[in-house]
């Protein structure tokens, strides 16, 4: 609890006594209350909040509110990362950070060499932090309000084509690598909700499943009788009786890393890159030349936003001429 100045807490009271009683008599009370507190201490009833300086007990308070928000054990842990990180570069407390601060991080970070995307993510936490620190009144004023994320130029990340589809395919080494390849395609599923699968959430029946995604949201998959073919294959080819839908090389579930491992293997072999967000973005694509409406695009890959699915949506030029000529000719 606060401590509260005696002399404070007596002339607030004078000064509301002024109100309602003559001045002799509010002097009179103010006496007798000095005189029964010379025994106590005043404490105030205001719970304490961070000290200015204390950063560490402010970004916990922000990690506190965006785990409320919904925000994954992993992306907490990742913004607890970069906040530390640029408080080491940087050599101030967070919320005594300036934008001249940032701008100097910034060409540092350039001058050693890191890239762009890597700057940009740090930077992009740090902007967040020193705005929610503005909105709850933990700083008056936030100088970095104006500040523009670093830009750096966009490679387009392709789709697979139909070839590549095939190449991939075939390419699996074995009936687990093919199962996943197959998995990974048919339902457009990030890596991170396929790792913690089991049998039992697999709806055979309905060629359909439950996977838990960004935010901890819940939402249906769904898969074709070709991929349910190459998955049953591959469980019955395991002795085990481990509730994952697939294993790894150790007996456990397998983590992010080792799907993102085994698809750079298939696509040595292959002769292209891949890697398992770009057999969501062929998924994607997939649906969207085929016609399907760009809000169940939407829904199958777990957008929050629509902007966000709009950037898996690659103009094929021959479907744009056929839609011109369907559509737009006189």
């Amino acid at each position: 609890m606060a401590k509260i100045d005696e002399k404070v807490f007596l002339q607030n009271l004078m000064e509301r006594f002024a109100d309602y009683v003559p001045q002799n008599t509010a002097k009179a009370i103010i006496a007798d209350i000095r005189e029964e507190l010379e025994n106590f201490q005043l404490i105030s009833v205001i719970p304490d909040t961070p000290a200015a300086d204390d950063s560490d007990d402010l970004a916990s308070l922000w990690l506190n509110a965006k785990t409320v928000e919904g925000l994954s054990e992993k992306s907490i842990a990742h913004y607890r990362y970069c906040l530390e990180r640029i408080r080491e570069s940087i050599g101030v407390p967070l919320n005594k950070i300036t934008i001249d601060h940032v701008r100097k991080y910034v060409a540092d970070e350039l001058e050693r060499g890191i890239s762009k995307i890597t700057i940009q993510d740090y930077q992009r936490v740090l902007l967040q932090f020193m705005r929610w620190l503005n909105d709850e009144g933990y700083i008056s004023e936030n100088s970095c309000k104006t500040m523009k994320l670093i830009k750096f130029p966009k490679t387009k990340k392709d789709p697979f084509t139909q070839e590549q589809v095939q190449l991939v395919r075939e390419c699996a080494a074995d009936d687990k690598e093919r199962a996943v390849v197959y998995f990974l395609l048919a339902t457009g599923c990030r890596v991170g909700e396929i790792v913690g699968l089991n049998r039992s959430d697999i709806d055979w029946r309905e060629l359909k499943l439950n996977v838990t995604g960004k935010g901890s949201k819940t939402r249906e998959v769904y898969f074709d009788e070709v991929t349910a073919l190459m998955v049953q294959r591959y469980l019955t080819t395991r002795k085990d009786d481990h509730p994952a839908l697939f294993l790894s090389k150790t007996g456990t579930y397998f983590t992010t890393g080792g799907i993102q491992a085994m698809m750079r293997r298939i696509g040595r072999r292959a002769g292209f890159q891949t890697n398992p967000h770009r057999h969501r973005r062929t998924l994607a694509q997939t649906c969207l030349d085929r016609g399907m409406a760009l809000e169940e695009v939407q829904v199958i890959l777990g957008h929050e936003k629509i902007d966000t699915t709009l950037r898996y949506a690659h103009a094929n030029q021959r479907n744009t001429e056929n839609s011109y000529r369907k559509y737009a000719c006189m």
